[in-house]
């Protein structure tokens, strides 16, 4: 089955300085082809993060599923209070909520609440510097999935490690605050980038899936992917 890509500015920031201005909202919809494996929720992970470093390039990422949404507008202020707090390690790489079920049954024989991970398991990890990701209702750190590269980085080097886009290999570099959006409107030329980077063709010949973002971590389940940046937190912190 092909899906095609679509990208679509939903909401622009106006132009009248008097009117409030609405956050930007875009919808991707990657391209899917039978003769490139998709990766599941891996897949999309990839090409948003690389989509999203052209429009915003955020430090920081919300990571919900589908079918589950976010019901608390101050939750972005309760992460950042960890990724700010200056008596927390900067090897943070994620702070995430537990999940919510609504319309379960009162006695819950099969623990459709998942009490026994989000009570039991996730506080017992504590006692190994904190759980592992729930794939999930969390905030993630762009530079915990990616890496932190210097102006001084060897371009080519990059490129074979993400990719030909020299746009987003931009991205890459700390501080860099990319131009989506010019005079209240999104530029063609950015799009058109934005459409390559949603390719299902992009991560041919790169180390996207095994290197950056092993997809055989996320698309089985969140939890192995949870303990390669936990790894890599240990060792970037001793």
């Amino acid at each position: 089955k092909l899906s095609y890509i679509i990208f679509q500015v939903i909401n622009e920031h106006s132009k009248e300085e008097d009117e409030v201005k609405i956050p930007l909202l875009v919808y991707v919809s990657r391209e899917k082809r039978p003769s490139h494996h998709h990766n599941f929720k891996a897949g999309a992970l990839n090409v948003l993060l690389r989509v999203s470093a052209m429009i915003s390039n955020s430090p920081y990422i919300l990571m919900l599923d589908c079918d589950m949404y976010c019901n608390d507008p101050t939750s972005v202020r309760q992460a950042m209070c960890y990724y700010c707090d200056p008596q927390t390690p900067s090897s943070i790489a994620f702070v995430q909520f537990p999940q919510t079920f609504r319309n379960i049954c009162q006695d819950d024989i099969y623990d459709s609440q998942i009490r026994n991970i989000f009570k039991i398991r996730w506080h017992g990890f504590d006692g190994v510097g904190g759980p592992t990701i729930s794939g999930s209702n969390l905030y993630i750190k762009r530079e915990a999935l990616l890496g932190s590269f210097s102006k001084q980085q060897d371009y080519m080097a990059l490129k074979r490690l993400f990719g030909p886009s020299n746009d987003f290999i931009k991205t890459l570099v700390e501080d860099y605050k990319p131009c989506f959006i010019k005079d209240g409107e999104s530029s063609r030329m950015s799009l058109e980038n934005a459409n390559i980077l949603a390719s299902c063709s992009y991560e041919s010949q790169t180390v996207w899936g095994s290197k950056v973002l092993p997809s055989h971590l996320w698309s089985k389940d969140a939890f192995g992917s949870g303990f390669v940046l936990f790894r890599t937190c240990i060792h970037a912190s001793s």
